[in-house]
């Protein structure tokens, strides 16, 4: 009996098989065919908006990584004025002034006044 089993279903697997593709089984699953298609559209739409926000984010990630090393910059220049500032404020109460000038060297001719002259 065990061989009139294997026997068969294979035959009935076959026609079994093709029966779940006829058109009676299609008719009656076609709300889950749409179903499907609904849900695969869904999906597809929601990995390229992924996509698109990563883009997105990662320009605006670019931006600010520019922007806080404007910031830092200007921070560091302003603190350094504000350094010198002081500097010249505590000068002025001495009585000096900052140079106008750049700084220059005096050469002075040795012969002149008996000393000898500069290392450099």
């Amino acid at each position: 009996m065990s061989t009139q089993k294997r026997n068969q279903s294979p035959r009935r697997s076959l026609p079994s098989f093709l029966e779940k593709f006829s058109y009676q089984a299609l008719v009656g699953n076609v709300p889950y065919l749409a179903f499907l298609a609904l849900v695969s559209t869904i999906y597809i739409h929601n990995t390229q908006r992924a996509v698109t926000v990563q883009k997105e984010l990662n320009e605006a990630q670019e931006q600010l990584k520019e922007l806080r090393w404007k910031y830092m910059d200007r921070k560091t220049q302003l603190l350094n004025l504000e350094i010198e500032n002081k500097v010249v404020d505590r000068a002025g109460k001495l009585g000096l002034k900052p140079l106008s000038l750049p700084a220059y060297m005096l050469n002075s001719d040795s012969s002149q006044n008996g000393l000898p002259p500069l290392r450099q």
